[in-house]
């Protein structure tokens, strides 16, 4: 991780257990970069298996006391603030708010 590249925002969590890292990923194509964000485990030492397409990520906590990813993603040419619960085999419909 700290040899990573095109890292464009890390944060922690409130509790200090998880850091999301904000990456700019290569595509394919030339000019083409997609805006990824991982979660960091810092206890357990590794990355979570679920990946977001969301950019300047930050971790918040619910009113439930669960964890959810906070970021900015496009949709049809509109940048959109969504909130994804981090609970175990989230997925992208897990949404929050959009």
């Amino acid at each position: 991780m700290f040899l990573a590249q095109d890292v464009t925002k890390l944060s922690i969590s409130d509790d200090q257990r998880y850091l999301s890292v904000s990456y700019k990923q290569n595509g394919y194509r030339k000019n083409f970069v997609s805006l990824k964000t991982e979660i960091y485990d810092l206890q357990q030492r590794c990355f979570l298996k679920q990946s977001y397409n969301l950019t300047d990520s930050t971790i918040v906590t619910l009113r439930d006391g669960s964890f959810a990813i906070a970021g900015f993603t496009e949709e049809e040419n509109e940048t959109v603030l969504k909130i994804i619960n981090m609970k175990k085999n989230a997925t992208e419909e897990d949404v929050v708010f959009s």
